[in-house]
């Protein structure tokens, strides 16, 4: 079978998985047991995308004096309870098992620990359809839109990034495309940045993608 595509690298939050529910049910965990301000779901949508530290630092309003403690306590109740509320949006395990039928490699690059994207990735997809799970490891401070990281970690894998193509669903996920040199770059608009932003931002992906489907038409 001729295949155009080497291969899909994909974003988590937002793109492959309704996560924030998780994300904001552990972080508000901690904020109420240090006594501090809880949030509402959705207003996590802007803390998320720059990594779990920056998350915890937004949440505190950049008061850094809890940090630490709000941060572990948070780690350890999201490690706890990666999949609770989070579910796989409409439609990407199909496409990610057509992928998979036609040779296409598949990764996913986030900017979550990678404790907890190996586990949330474990839970949601039990048929082991990723060649490789790229989160933030405790050793590195190298957080997309940055791409040595995940270059190094996949260099096994000979991508020919020509021939690859990025999902994401924000201005992190586009500057990580264009730093990658991927073929092409999609972005979901069912994630957690806004549109009205992202159609406005300097630089613009390939295509946006509206509706699940989608994803079917581009294997397809």
């Amino acid at each position: 079978m001729v295949n155009n595509y080497d291969s899909f690298i994909f974003d988590l939050d937002g793109t492959i998985c309704n996560t924030i529910k998780d994300i904001a049910s552990s972080v508000n965990y901690s904020l109420k047991y240090h006594h501090l301000k809880t949030y509402k779901i959705n207003d996590f949508k802007p803390f998320l995308g720059h990594g779990s530290k920056r998350l915890i630092s937004d949440a505190l309003n950049n008061n850094l004096d809890n940090f630490d403690s709000v941060f572990n306590i948070y780690m350890d109740r999201y490690k706890n309870n990666p999949a609770r509320y989070t579910k796989v949006y409409p439609k990407v395990r199909k496409f990610l098992i057509k992928a998979k039928e036609k040779g296409i490699k598949l990764f996913v690059y986030t900017n979550k620990p990678q404790i907890l994207a190996s586990l949330l990735i474990s839970k949601c997809f039990k048929d082991n359809l990723f060649d490789e799970v790229i989160g933030i490891r405790e050793t590195t401070t190298s957080v997309k839109p940055e791409v040595n990281e995940f270059i190094t970690r996949t260099s096994k894998y000979n991508i020919d990034y020509s021939k690859s193509v990025y999902f994401g669903d924000s201005d992190v996920d586009i500057l990580t495309a264009r730093n990658l040199k991927v073929k092409k770059c999609y972005i979901t608009t069912w994630g957690y940045q806004d549109y009205s932003y992202l159609k406005n931002y300097k630089y613009q992906p390939d295509k946006y993608l509206f509706k699940y489907k989608e994803l079917l038409d581009i294997i397809n």
